[in-house]
């Protein structure tokens, strides 16, 4: 996995919430755009990636008011005892963004599980070599690209190939890349996905992401065939390569191999899922929750460009609990036609890969209000406490001079107010 070293900012003012206090950081200063904005009430996060019931060992607590005043004369800034959670302030410059406020909690690691924008791989580099597993999939390629990618300057290309044809006309490829060797009871994960027929062929069935159990010779896969599991699939409107892909099937399957599926806007929710043009990038949001075993509190819940397909609560997924999700898919395969015979294939490409064992996460959004936002790109923390989040400034989809929005989800999912800022 890659995270760029990136040196801690010092802020001069420290924040103070509620009645005690306690010292801050040492005074310091940082330099580029900032914004302050007085603290206001609390948002709820649509359970599209609430935490509320269990949280991973390396997750985040969250928590009330922590106090915080400056011990060098600064002025101190209380926040609102009404809204816990609330942001102040915001220091951004190029490498860096510092928020500070209240009620962040804790977070026993403040990086995510897995961040990986693909920068530092050498093209041609397979995902194998920097982190990734490989489960044994066959067709086509996975390598790192330097042609396209949703920021920085590469990007994880997979390749069809053209594959053998079945009756139908259908061609496969599942090269099934992965992480794990984590152990957690929910996973928030995102990643920007676009692709590509060169107008030779068409898309089938595009899968996502999925996430489950690693169990050795589990219907053929380790993780792809383990139960319990999450999984989600695209299906393409009309026949033609410029289809665009805008209807969404999946579900989970239970540990007792009973399935709870359907497609978006029909067996589930009331609207059409989020469409997806070719050559267009997207950013692709899951929220995995399972129950505590014998209770009904499970939850998976996805996003595309923020449009919620996946809105699913009140899960019963295990009966022990000992299954734990543990296994993660970046890139499993898609269904395809090749209408045009030549050497390049169809193209997948991804960016961006974040994975951890809880929502609770910095987020630069496009919007003022986290539910209207259409990008929402998760800042990778450097260091977490209750009253200030260091992170790594990666403003995914924004160009210096933007205007956008900085929120905190914590550990439960509750969403801070928008702080506006100005992307340097």
């Amino acid at each position: 996995m890659h995270h760029t070293a990136i040196a801690s900012l010092l802020l001069s003012t420290l924040v103070a919430c509620g009645a005690a206090a306690d010292e801050g950081p040492s005074a310091g200063s940082t330099t580029g755009a900032s914004a302050t904005v007085s603290g206001g009430g609390t948002t709820s996060e649509p359970p599209d990636s609430a935490g509320e019931g269990s949280t991973a060992a390396s997750g985040a607590e969250s928590s009330g008011s922590s106090p915080a005043d400056s011990s060098d004369g600064g002025t101190a800034v209380p926040c609102d005892p009404d809204a816990p959670l609330q942001l102040v302030d915001a220091a951004l410059d190029g490498e860096t963004i510092v928020v500070r406020g209240c009620g962040f909690g804790t977070k026993a690691q403040a990086a995510p599980l897995h961040f990986e924008s693909f920068d530092a791989q050498a093209p041609g580099t397979a995902p194998t070599d920097f982190g990734y597993h490989g489960y044994g999939g066959f067709g086509g390629t996975v390598t790192v690209d330097d042609a396209t990618a949703a920021s920085g300057d590469r990007s994880l290309l997979h390749q069809t190939g053209h594959g053998t044809p079945d009756d139908a006309g259908i061609r496969e490829s599942f090269p099934h890349v992965a992480i794990h060797g984590f152990a957690a009871t929910e996973l928030y994960v995102t990643y920007r996905l676009r692709f590509a027929t060169h107008g030779i062929g068409r898309v089938r069935q595009l899968k996502f992401n999925r996430a489950g159990m690693e169990v050795p010779g589990a219907n053929g896969s380790p993780c792809y065939g383990a139960l319990p599991k999450y999984y989600e699939s695209y299906y393409p409107d009309g026949d033609g390569s410029d289809a665009p892909l805008a209807f969404v099937q999946g579900g989970i399957i239970r540990a007792d191999g009973s399935v709870y599926e359907g497609w978006v806007g029909e067996t589930f929710g009331a609207g059409a899922p989020a469409s997806i043009a070719p050559e267009t990038w997207v950013q692709v949001e899951a929220y995995y929750r399972l129950d505590e075993p014998g209770q009904a509190d499970g939850a998976y819940v996805t996003h595309v460009d923020g449009h919620r397909n996946f809105d699913l609560h009140d899960l019963q997924l295990r009966d022990d609990p000992r299954q734990r999700l543990d296994c993660s898919y970046l890139v499993i395969g898609i269904d395809y036609h090749v209408d045009v015979p030549r050497s390049d294939g169809l193209s997948i490409w991804y960016d961006d890969h974040w994975i951890d064992t809880t929502p609770a996460r910095v987020v630069i959004a496009d919007a003022a209000e986290f539910d209207a936002a259409r990008i929402r790109s998760p800042q990778p923390a450097q260091a977490w406490e209750s009253s200030e989040i260091t992170a790594e400034l990666h403003p995914t989809g924004f160009a210096p001079g933007d205007d956008a929005w900085v929120f905190v989800v914590v550990a439960d999912g509750t969403v801070s107010p928008g702080l506006p800022i100005v992307i340097p």
